[in-house]
């Protein structure tokens, strides 16, 4: 997978992808091979707290306002701010 670039699906007309897939190298090496799915929050530093208060795990930061947590049973999904 040399010179691999990420995949993103743009729906026609939109400004930003609406998925994205990636390989799991470089700074996606440590995320769980999964879909991963996306929770809109208003405070990112808030929500990895919260998380963290009830159990999960950060697994990432990620540029962006992204960050990967894990739940205690292992679940994984991904927090977003956006800009």
């Amino acid at each position: 997978m040399e010179g691999y670039d990420d995949f993103n699906m743009i729906r026609s007309g939109a400004a930003a992808p609406a998925a994205e897939i990636c390989c799991a190298r470089g700074v996606n090496a440590e995320v769980p091979p999964q879909w991963l799915i996306y929770i809109v929050v208003e405070d990112l530093e808030a929500s990895i707290a919260r998380c963290e208060a009830l159990g999960g795990k950060v697994i990432q930061r990620c540029p962006e306002g992204v960050c990967i947590i894990q739940d205690p049973a292992g679940a994984v999904a991904a927090l977003y701010k956006p800009a």
